[in-house]
Parts: structure tokens; C-alpha cells; sequence
């Protein structure tokens, strides 16, 4: 974003967490399952990408610049990432169901959040 960087985390455990740049945020610590679809959905989405990329061994790159998306995925053998400008990553053959699938839980976690 412009003005500061959104994070979504997804987790196996089916929780889920939504920060806005402007300092709001939603924490889904899984009290139904109405987003499990959603979450199940990205961390497929994830392993895919997982499958194809190497972890990163180097030291953490600064926060990407305006334009651009950066994934990260923490797994076991540790962080793979990938990194580009957010309508290539749209486009992409894996990046795109990650995108797609961030984007509705994104979504819903937000919807959550104006409902309180």
C-alpha cells in the first residue's frame, strides 16, 4: 500500500490475523469454523509455491517497495519468499491462486472486523 505495508497470516491451526497498514487489525483465533475454507484454501495455495521454491538463506531483504508483493511462507525447512510486482504475481501461474486466495480471506477477516 502507499502508505505502509499490509501482512495477512494464515495458520494450520486455523487461525488467522489481518493487519491494515493504518494500525488495524483482526485476529481470527478460530472460535467457529467458518473461515476454515478460506484459510485451507491459501495454505494450499502456499505448499504449491513451497514445492517449487528453495527456502532463502540469505538475511531478511528490506520491506518490499510501493507496487510490489512479497509472500512468505514459514515452513520447517524455514522461509521461502517470493517477491514482484503485485499484476505479474496476479498473473502468475502459482502466485496467483496465493493472491486470489489471500485476497478472500483478506476479505472476510476484514468483514469480521467492521462487525464488532
Amino acid at each position: 500500500m502507499p502508505k505502509g505495508i499490509d501482512l495477512l497470516a494464515a495458520y494450520a491451526d486455523g487461525t488467522a490475523r489481518y493487519y491494515n497498514f493504518s494500525g488495524a487489525g483482526v485476529v481470527w483465533e478460530r472460535p467457529n469454523d467458518s473461515l476454515k475454507g478460506l484459510i485451507d484454501e491459501l495454505l494450499a495455495a502456499g505448499a504449491t509455491v513451497v514445492s517449487r521454491i528453495g527456502a532463502w538463506e540469505a538475511a531478511r531483504p528490506a520491506a518490499p517497495p510501493d507496487g510490489q508483493v512479497r509472500l512468505n511462507f514459514l515452513t520447517p525447512s524455514g522461509l521461502h519468499f517470493g517477491q514482484g510486482p503485485i499484476p505479474l504475481f496476479e498473473r502468475d501461474k502459482f502466485a496467483g491462486p496465493v493472491m486470489q486466495a489471500a485476497i478472500r480471506l483478506m476479505t472476510a477477516l476484514m468483514s469480521l472486523g467492521q462487525k464488532k
